[in-house]
């Protein structure tokens, strides 16, 4: 498999000079691949995005794509690179033109028979059709990232670059956009990288995750390993609920036989068990097709607990027993 971008050593300091943005980032990318990119707000995932994209210069390091080495966009006419495009948070698309002029405009040095099938395909692939001839202020909000990521396909590149591509949009928008996105990389050999301070939007739509904290890389790995074995407290609380006991507080369960530590598990993990350890219902956390209960458990600390809804659900003050399923606890450090 092609490698499309490899990253060594980027590094991007404020503009204090006191603190960097991004910090000794490197990584690599093969073609037909998604790689998201997670973090808190003010991480560094949007600047790493538009250092890739050639719109700003990284203070140190290199960026090899396609197997040449990135010259510095402080070098180029005009911030961009070729073959890469981005999709930003706010679109960046005329408001008083129509849905086939936009698609028209990254493909007006091509030939007009070129041009009216190549905006046929996107508008298709994107399900753009019955909108071909609407102005762009009139699209819905899932329209207007519709438009705007056919629009950056329209040139063609070998890696597509989306910043908060899910933000603000609704559950079935989200779910019929990653299908889009992911038959267009499964049907070509485009690569996409993607950003978002909610992974939830992105688990199982990626082949690689990489955790972002204060500009540096924490973690990465596959999705499915990160969820249920985060190494450190950062990542396991921005992939949602997670229990953290102690060595001690583990023993309490009759879990011996563990290093002196921390472990992880996640709520799905922990079973309603009438021989497990007596805990009373302190809250009830509503999410879709399950729910969240919490739990005092060891020390009066929270224990939580997911149940789906074909479960019985218990109430608030009831007592019930649970037992840790010690297949998935995990050793993690808490920073």
């Amino acid at each position: 498999m092609a490698r499309i971008i490899e990253l060594s050593s980027i590094d991007k300091q404020y503009p204090s000079g006191s603190q960097f943005a991004l910090d000794n980032i490197s990584f690599d990318l093969n073609s037909s691949e998604i790689l998201g990119i997670v973090g808190k707000s003010g991480s560094g995932k949007s600047t790493l995005l538009k250092i890739i994209a050639g719109n700003i210069d990284s203070d140190k390091g290199e960026i090899y794509f396609l197997e040449k080495k990135l010259p510095k966009p402080a070098d180029l006419l005009i911030k961009a690179f070729d073959r890469i495009a981005i999709v930003n948070q706010d679109f960046k698309l005329p408001p008083r033109h129509t849905v086939k002029e936009n698609l028209k405009y990254p493909l007006r040095r091509m030939s007009r028979d070129y041009q009216t099938t190549r905006v046929q395909e996107l508008a298709t692939k994107l399900e753009l059709t019955a909108f071909i001839d609407s102005m762009t202020n009139t699209l819905s909000g899932g329209q207007l990232q519709r438009l705007a990521i056919a629009r950056a396909l329209a040139s063609d590149p070998a890696l597509l670059l989306l910043d908060e591509p899910f933000n603000q949009l609704d559950f079935a928008t989200k779910l019929s956009l990653k299908k889009m996105l992911f038959s267009i990389v499964q049907n070509s050999e485009i690569s996409i990288i993607l950003v978002s301070h909610d992974p939830s939007d992105f688990l199982s739509f990626v082949n690689t995750t990489i955790v972002l904290k204060d500009g540096q890389i924490k973690e990465k790995g596959n999705p499915e390993e990160i969820y249920l074995h985060p190494k450190n407290l950062y990542t396991a609380r921005l992939f949602g609920f997670i229990n953290v006991f102690t060595t001690q507080e583990l023993n309490g369960f009759l879990i011996s036989e563990r290093q002196e530590g921390n472990y992880s598990i996640r709520p799905e993990y922990i079973d309603l068990d009438k021989n497990g350890y007596a805990s009373q219902v302190k809250n009830l956390h509503l999410f879709s097709h399950y729910y969240i209960i919490e739990v005092v458990g060891l020390n009066k600390k929270s224990i939580f607990i997911a149940r789906h809804f074909m479960d019985e659900k218990p109430k608030l003050g009831d007592w019930i027993k649970i037992q840790i399923n010690s297949k998935f606890l995990f050793p993690i450090t808490i920073e």
